[in-house]
């Protein structure tokens, strides 16, 4: 799974790279690599710093 998520990544031309597409942040989010990760937590969790 490391490898796959390293490839699409690390792919050279930017325009083919995981998170480049028309759905963006949300590709990224999706691939189940991430699964596991509770993605509104962190957005609820996250704080501006002073």
């Amino acid at each position: 799974m490391y490898e796959l998520l390293c490839g699409v990544l690390l792919t050279y031309e930017p325009s083919e790279r995981l998170g480049a597409g028309k759905d963006g942040i949300e590709e990224i989010k999706r691939h189940p690599y991430f699964k596991h990760i509770d993605w509104q937590y962190i957005y609820d969790s996250w704080t501006v710093p002073d």
